[in-house]
């Protein structure tokens, strides 16, 4: 099907952390965000969503060619969330489950999604929690419930899903103990990676913007 990404192509014997192979690929079920955090730049692209069907038809390819996990590279996979639900109960009916791992928004948790995501191959999600003082985070349209963040790192655990957390230091209004709180922070929540970021104007980004002013 010419409308697949030919996956034999890019193999990339190249592994992150919570990877557990090298022998793995990439697949992406929505381009853009719909989300807007003033440091990123995938919300300036409208977002655009595949069909569920073309997504299991790349996923029967990507096994068929032998690779063994595949890394789900939407900025936040699950959108829509109805669909994507749909999505992953095809996969485990159709016996096409692959070990997985993808980015997720904290604020698309929900008890049945996760437990779908676990029983269709995902082994690690990446939520960006980004800073200790999630209240300060509204400055950058950044909107993340410590009630919610609880509950999904609870069923994350519950559930032997790992989580991977990502942070931003350096952010303009923090001082270097709000940057001390947010590590310290990293080290006593139960996740099981971290991945800290320095601050950047990325180009695009209305952050960028605000930092020329």
């Amino acid at each position: 099907d010419s409308n697949i990404p030919k996956h034999e192509v890019f193999r990339k014997n190249y592994s992150w952390p919570f990877l557990t192979t090298k022998n793995f690929t990439t697949v992406t079920t929505m381009w853009g965000c719909t989300y807007s955090c003033s440091y990123c730049t995938s919300g300036k692209m409208h977002p655009i969503s595949r069909s569920n069907k073309s997504i299991i038809d790349e996923l029967k390819y990507v096994k068929k060619l032998g690779f063994e996990e595949v890394q789900f590279f939407d900025k936040v996979f699950g959108i829509p969330k109805i669909d994507r639900k749909e999505l992953l109960k095809q996969i485990i009916k159709e016996k096409i489950v692959i070990p997985f791992s993808c980015y997720f928004h904290p604020s698309m948790y929900d008890e049945e999604f996760l437990n779908l995501m676990k029983k269709a191959g995902c082994h690690t999600i990446i939520i960006g929690i980004d800073s200790a003082d999630l209240e300060s985070l509204a400055k950058y349209n950044r909107k993340v419930s410590e009630k919610t963040l609880r509950s999904l790192i609870n069923h994350a655990n519950k559930i032997k899903l790992n989580v991977c957390a990502d942070f931003i230091i350096g952010l303009p209004h923090e001082t270097e103990q709000d940057v001390l709180n947010t590590i310290n922070y990293a080290k006593k929540i139960k996740i099981d990676y971290a991945s800290f970021n320095i601050a950047a104007p990325l180009p695009g980004s209305s952050f960028r913007d605000e930092a020329i002013k």
